[in-house]
């Protein structure tokens, strides 16, 4: 179960990753007085569906795109779940337990992905709805961490129904 869980996550990395690399490459046009353009950030956190049925597992990967190492904080939550409701977005906290320990920058380097910790929607006790996942992302591993732009470390939204077929994504 755990093989065929890294398969998948492996090959929606992969075929993702790959198409960011290559839109990336052809988006690095030289700036107007003929310098190269610096490579943009492409990071980005995928979900393994855009729906679920209640009680279903939410798998979720962080993927660095880019050229530069990308950090997360341990023993932090870093990964938060959020819910949309009328007045915006609502952040519903982490749903994994944290660490006791210090809390140091794990870099995540180009190309690579790294798993979050899957989101059980029915031990959670979640209701149906527009569910994302955001991440605290930074650009540096010294004090003050900077994040990288907000649209790099939000999912796409995602739906928890009651029941019925969910959408493969």
């Amino acid at each position: 179960m755990i093989t065929a869980r890294r398969a998948g996550r492996k090959a929606i990395a992969a075929g993702i990753l790959a198409g960011m690399l290559w839109g990336a490459a052809l988006g690095l046009t030289g700036c107007d007085d003929g310098t190269p353009a610096a490579p943009p950030r492409v990071v980005r956190v995928l979900t393994d569906a855009s729906s679920y049925v209640s009680g279903s597992l939410v798998r979720s990967i962080l993927l660095n795109g880019s050229a530069q190492p990308v950090y997360t904080l341990n023993c932090a939550d870093y990964a938060t779940l959020e819910i949309q409701r009328p007045e915006g977005w609502m952040n519903l906290g982490a749903w994994y337990p944290l660490c006791d320990g210090p809390t140091v920058p794990i870099a995540l380097s180009p190309g690579r992905y790294r798993a979050l910790p899957d989101l059980d929607s029915g031990t959670e006790g979640l209701e149906p709805g527009t569910y994302r996942i955001r991440v605290e992302v930074y650009g540096n591993d010294t004090f003050p961490y900077k994040l990288i732009p907000e649209d790099q470390r939000l999912s796409e939204p995602f739906t928890i129904v009651n029941g019925g077929v969910a959408a493969r994504s």
